[in-house]
């Protein structure tokens, strides 16, 4: 009984990590509720389950807000364009499927490949606002070279979470257990399952230092990894 309550073991472990998911669900739920504030969500959503990965006692409530305020302009000026983009193209394509001639169907293909490029940007940019200090560009950047050479990651991410949408939505039975699932951990559950891979792609770039009470960066770059031609960062060498 008394190892069962050691803070080291795996009980402890899983039952500290699951409170701080919920935590962090819970905040990212009331930070959504905006709309426009789902952008900087997302980047401070992934912040802390980044933290989560390198160090088991993490301050999510600090830790949350703190990158909110910090990408709050960055996420915010990718998210309200993209997701103006991401409805635009969902629209064109229900006019495609249900409006138009059957004959034109194949002028789908082309929105689709721009909803998929936006997913993709979703998925590598807010986790890269959240834990990189660079310029919007440079993100936009790196997370196109990232969704293409790491092609498996970005589909099998897009599918797994489009699926889940597609399902909920065809199927409401389904779509109420999705639903509650997510209202209670679901969302914190999704983002760590995610940064699990998106860790391994971005410790090819970076290095995931441990958690500082006073400053919690928990991506900073090597400096054995810096180029050393002009001294910029190794993502500029995407």
């Amino acid at each position: 009984m008394n190892e069962f309550f050691n803070k080291d073991s795996f009980a402890m472990r899983f039952l500290t990590q699951l409170c701080n998911l919920i935590i962090v669900n819970f905040l990212f739920i009331i930070t959504c509720i905006p709309i426009v504030t789902i952008g900087a969500s997302l980047s401070a959503l992934y912040r802390v389950t980044f933290a989560i990965h390198c160090k088991e006692e993490v301050t999510v409530v600090r830790t949350y807000f703190k990158t909110f305020k910090s990408s709050f302009k960055q996420a915010t000026l990718l998210w309200v364009p993209s997701l103006i983009a991401f409805v635009f193209f969902i629209y064109e394509i229900l006019l495609i499927l249900f409006v138009l001639d059957p004959s034109y169907k194949m002028l789908q293909i082309p929105v689709w490949i721009m909803l998929i490029l936006i997913m993709s940007l979703w998925i590598y940019s807010f986790p890269m606002i959240g834990l990189y200090e660079q310029p919007l560009k440079q993100t936009l950047k790196n997370s196109v070279i990232l969704a293409i050479s790491n092609l498996p990651v970005t589909i099998s991410t897009i599918v797994v979470k489009g699926g889940i949408v597609f399902f909920s939505i065809k199927y409401p039975a389904i779509g109420v257990v999705i639903g509650s699932f997510y209202i209670l951990f679901g969302f914190g559950v999704s983002a760590f399952v995610t940064a699990l891979f998106l860790k391994k792609i971005f410790e090819k770039y970076g290095s995931l230092t441990p958690y500082d009470e006073d400053e919690p960066e928990f991506m900073t770059l090597d400096p054995e990894d810096e180029l050393e031609t002009d001294g910029t960062d190794p993502w500029d060498a995407l």
